[in-house]
């Protein structure tokens, strides 16, 4: 919070934000950003969605504000535990705060999904098939 304009529009977002929505890249500056400190600069009790990286937020935190209702709830499109694939899933070895937000009545999960559509698909073959017709040219 060094830069003054981004300090300045943080505390409004502490003071007035209802909603909000994490759209960032994973880099060491931001790993675990939202994280307690974070959640307790707010005003309010707000909503948080995450669609960008899953270690953006301290998930053990996450619940924390939760329980607290600091959080009124919460939409994950991405997880801490990214490297665990919503298709694998297995109920052994998951960390008791992930278990947590999976019986929560105030978590939305979805896996991270949003370019996978029929559209996207047919993007891909086309380019891929165009790829492999120049090569065999």
């Amino acid at each position: 919070l060094q830069n003054y304009s981004f300090k300045s529009s943080m505390e409004k977002i502490y003071k007035e934000a209802d909603v909000v929505s994490i759209h960032i890249p994973l880099n060491k500056e931001n790993t675990y950003i939202v994280d307690n400190v974070f959640f307790n600069n707010f005003k309010k009790p707000i909503y948080l969605i995450n669609t960008s990286r899953g270690k953006c937020i301290k998930t053990k935190d996450l619940v924390n504000a939760l329980k607290k209702g600091k959080v009124k709830g919460v939409g994950l499109d991405v997880l801490e535990y990214e490297n665990k694939s919503f298709e694998n899933l297995s109920i052994k070895g998951i960390p008791k705060d992930m278990l947590y937000l999976i019986n929560s009545n105030k978590t939305i999960l979805s896996p991270h999904i949003a370019g996978w559509t029929e559209e996207s698909n047919i993007k891909i073959a086309k380019i891929l098939l165009n790829q492999i017709n120049s090569i065999n040219k």
